[in-house]
């Protein structure tokens, strides 16, 4: 089973913002690819009739992803990260019951 449904299937609806947003972060690193690496090899070749790169479910990346910096991918992930932090301290205090946190 891929992890993307996965995810889907074992979410807990209660905490379904405090997620990473895992198909927009696919779909950054789909198109920093693309802008990177530039056009698909094939064999030995490079095709030159390369589709614009897709998302999951076939669909053209959006031109705000295609236009996308390293920089801003990563403060997004970091962003991302911090939600998922700050939401498993709170998990965690409220579980053991730490009147500080």
């Amino acid at each position: 089973m891929k992890f993307g449904k996965y995810l889907i299937d074992n979410k807990n609806p209660d905490w379904k913002n405090m997620y990473l947003e895992y198909d927009k972060l696919k779909v950054m690193i789909k198109a920093l690819k693309e802008k990177h690496l530039g056009p698909t090899q094939i064999g030995k070749g490079i095709a030159l009739t390369v589709p614009p790169p897709t998302n999951a479910a076939g669909m053209p990346i959006p031109k705000e992803f295609a236009e996308m910096t390293q920089e801003q991918f990563y403060s997004f992930l970091e962003q991302e990260m911090r939600k998922i932090e700050q939401f498993t301290k709170k998990m965690v205090c409220m579980h053991i019951f730490i009147p500080e946190c």
